[in-house]
């Protein structure tokens, strides 16, 4: 077993300590919210007054039998699927098919691949450096 070795001086803390200010900000912003947001969800509640009457399960049974969210969860789950997973998943294919054999051409494809996760980030700094132009981009004309 293979121990790392210490500095003089250096404490078990220390890596604790470069992760506490994140820790701390997605506790407060991102964590506690989702469990309060969870907590509320099985009250009944108007939003403004202390009066809470605990219904349980109550709200997800009526959200569950509401046609219209469920045509909304569907629409978004088509979204998921089609625009997020398949892609990712056909580019794995892809990728792997691409790493086993040496191919003549095949940096060309690996480019092909590459150059619409590449255009977006330049359509972004193209529009940036309109943005920010001093002869004739609109954050000058209204400064």
């Amino acid at each position: 077993m293979n121990q790392r070795t210490r500095r003089p001086g250096e404490s078990r803390f220390l890596g604790w300590l470069y992760l506490a200010p994140g820790l701390i900000v997605y506790l407060v912003f991102v964590l506690y919210p989702i469990l309060e947001t969870v907590r509320t969800s099985f009250y009944r509640w108007d939003g403004f007054s202390r009066n809470r009457e605990f219904i349980g399960l109550q709200n997800y049974a009526t959200l569950l039998g509401d046609n219209q969210f469920l045509l909304a969860l569907s629409h978004n789950l088509f979204f998921i699927i089609f625009y997020s997973l398949l892609p990712i998943l056909i580019g794995l294919f892809l990728t792997s098919l691409m790493g086993r054999q040496r191919l003549a051409g095949m940096a060309l494809y690996r480019a092909g691949l590459f150059v619409p996760q590449v255009i977006s980030m330049v359509v972004v700094g193209v529009v940036w450096r309109w943005i920010f132009n001093p002869a004739f981009g609109p954050l000058n004309r209204f400064l």
